[in-house]
């Protein structure tokens, strides 16, 4: 199992690395963050949970605010 756990964050570490080295270049080459955005949110609805967490963070707030 151990061995198991250890492949998982492996994989994980590189496509962490992947993806950040991916981000570098695509700034390097002009990328902008607007278009970006634009596209996950176009694909993925990122304003909505952006907004969904916001808003539930806000009410937990309250609660242990409160």
């Amino acid at each position: 199992m151990k061995k198991g756990w250890r492949v998982i964050i492996i994989i994980v570490l590189v496509a962490v690395l992947l993806g950040g080295v991916s981000l570098a270049v695509g700034f390097m080459t002009g990328a902008e963050t607007t278009r970006i955005m634009d596209t996950l949110d176009a694909r993925y609805n990122i304003n909505m949970w952006i907004d969904w967490f916001s808003q539930a963070y806000g009410e937990i707030a309250l609660v242990f605010l409160s």
